[in-house]
Formats: C-alpha cells, sequence, structure tokens
C-alpha cells in the first residue's frame, strides 16, 4: 500500500514539472519564433539562469539586460583593439575602430534606456522599446560596417562579436515585441 502511495506521489510530482517546464519553454519558444534566429534564441534563454520560470514580462528584462551587458563587452573589447591597433599600424588605421567605439556608446545607451523602460514602465509608448533596442541593432551593424574597412585580422573578431550580439539583441526586440503584442 505505501508503494502505491509513494507512486502516485511520484508521478503527481513528475507530470506537475512536465506541466511546468512545458508552459515555460512555451513563452521561450513564442518569444523565438518572432527573432531571426531561433535555434540561438532557444539555446541561449533555455540555459540562462531564471529564464524557464520567467513570464514574458520578466522574459523582455532578462534579454534585454543580456544584449545590454554584452554590448558593454563588445565596446570594451573594442577599445582595447583601438588601442593595439592604432599602436601597431599608426592612428589612420584605427579610425573605423574609433569609428566602432562612437556607435557602440549609442547601442550602449539604447540598450541601457530600452531595459530601464521595461523594468519600471509608466504607461510607457511601446513602440519606444522596440525603436530603442532597434536603434541598438542598428548601431551594431554601422560598427561592422565600419570595421570591414580595416585590412588586418581584426576585422573578423570584432564581427564575430557584434554578429553574436546582433542576435541578442534580435531575442530582445523578440521578447518585447511579443509582450507589446508588436509581432
Amino acid at each position: 500500500m505505501a508503494s502505491i502511495a509513494k507512486s502516485v506521489i511520484l508521478m503527481v510530482i513528475m507530470v506537475t514539472t512536465f506541466t511546468f517546464v512545458a508552459s515555460s519553454i512555451s513563452t521561450i519558444r513564442q518569444v523565438c519564433k518572432s527573432t531571426l534566429d531561433q535555434n540561438f534564441c532557444l539555446a541561449s534563454l533555455t540555459g540562462y539562469p531564471g529564464a524557464l520560470n520567467a513570464n514574458i514580462s520578466q522574459l523582455a528584462v532578462i534579454t534585454a539586460n543580456i544584449s545590454y551587458n554584452e554590448s558593454i563587452n563588445v565596446e570594451q573589447f573594442i577599445l582595447g583593439l583601438n588601442g593595439s591597433e592604432g599602436q601597431k599600424n599608426g592612428s589612420v588605421s584605427s579610425v573605423p575602430l574609433k569609428e566602432c567605439v562612437v556607435f557602440y556608446e549609442e547601442a550602449v545607451s539604447d540598450l541601457l534606456n530600452s531595459l530601464s523602460v521595461l523594468r519600471n514602465p509608466m504607461g510607457e509608448d511601446p513602440g519606444l522599446v522596440n525603436g530603442l533596442q532597434s536603434g541598438a541593432l542598428t548601431f551594431v551593424g554601422m560598427c561592422n560596417d565600419e570595421v570591414k574597412k580595416l585590412a588586418s585580422q581584426l576585422a573578423p573578431l570584432v564581427e564575430a562579436r557584434s554578429r553574436n550580439l546582433g542576435k541578442m539583441i534580435d531575442n530582445a526586440l523578440g521578447a518585447s515585441n511579443v509582450l507589446y503584442g508588436l509581432d
């Protein structure tokens, strides 16, 4: 009798856990459907702490936060390259990297502002978050255009990091679009 009770309890726990995980993944899938790289979105969000338990509003904040933090990392990476490139090849060849830093300053600012709106919504226009995140994505693309002017091995390094950041921003756009019904 005791083993039947234990089996029933175990079965209830398994069903509850499966239902919870399935509903959590469905929220992530809903977000990822509106991104350009759904596989990247699913892989990055299902592995991120707290994402599986998040509702759509929390997922929008999580993805915006990921994008913001990564934009700072890429900007710092480019700043480091700018110093080494300028010393190695003269100041003229570092102009594209300096331009990238300017574009990344704008991207970081846009992502921080979108994160602020998502964290503290006070009747903001839903298009504001979309516009800020789209702007950040544009600035990242403008950096890639500048980097292509470099005749060095640094271009692929910056392009790869920027491309990855672009996918993260796209995840944030997907989440905010679902949140605000813009998808």
